[in-house]
């Protein structure tokens, strides 16, 4: 499980028995090289929650405060091209491993969510508007398919649900948006190609004059 500091990496392989074992990047500065050598360090799992997933399990548990949050999000992409399932241990807000009692850790862990969970809730968050402006819940709806059609197919029906739940559509329309990301052609550098819109990114930054 990787945790922020010596002393929550600690606090995990004591609260789990050496059955999870703690490491400390350094703070929240993961880095390329920490997940190559992750990996490595690594076994397939013999059998996982979804039926074929033999991908290493990693669990995230920076600290639960925004910069924990999104020192988890930036970590996903690293996380998920090593080939690495990753979960995100949540903790009561303000708190890290070492503060809260074992028993309290323990749980958080066994009831660890898919870390996608949170990078798919941040990219919807990008629209406030999302659920009130057909234009916002289409591009929402967009940009969290090309983050779906990234995963393993057996996990792709549970964000689906999750995305259409989000945007109070139907499970159909996210499908859709997943299977059109699917099927756009791939740049040099593997990222899906921008649609002719601008729709897809966040209001902030679409081209000024485009009407809502």
């Amino acid at each position: 499980m990787l945790c922020e500091g010596v002393l929550d990496a600690h606090a995990v392989t004591l609260a789990t028995h050496s059955t999870c074992i703690g490491l400390a990047p350094g703070g929240t500065a993961l880095t390329a090289q920490h997940v190559a050598a992750l990996h490595q360090a690594l076994p397939p799992k013999t059998a996982g929650p979804e039926r074929g997933n033999t991908r290493p399990r990693v669990l995230v548990a920076f600290d639960a405060d925004d910069a924990g949050r999104h020192a988890a999000i930036a970590a996903w992409p690293m996380l998920h091209a090593a080939g690495l399932d990753t979960s995100l241990v949540e903790l009561p807000t303000g708190t890290d491993p070492a503060e809260v009692p074992a028993q309290v850790l323990r749980h958080a862990i066994h009831t660890a969510q898919p870390l996608a969970d949170l990078v798919i809730d941040h990219t919807l968050s990008a629209w406030p508007e999302r659920t009130r402006w057909a234009e916002h819940t289409v591009a929402a709806s967009r940009a969290a398919a090309r983050t779906i059609t990234t995963l393993q197919p057996e996990q792709m029906g549970r964000q689906v649900t999750r995305v259409a739940t989000a945007l109070h559509i139907p499970t159909e329309a996210v499908t859709t948006a997943v299977t059109d990301a699917a099927t756009q052609p791939s740049t040099p550098n593997g990222a899906l190609a921008k649609d002719n819109d601008d729709w897809h990114q966040p209001p902030a930054t679409r081209h000024p004059g485009r009407a809502c």
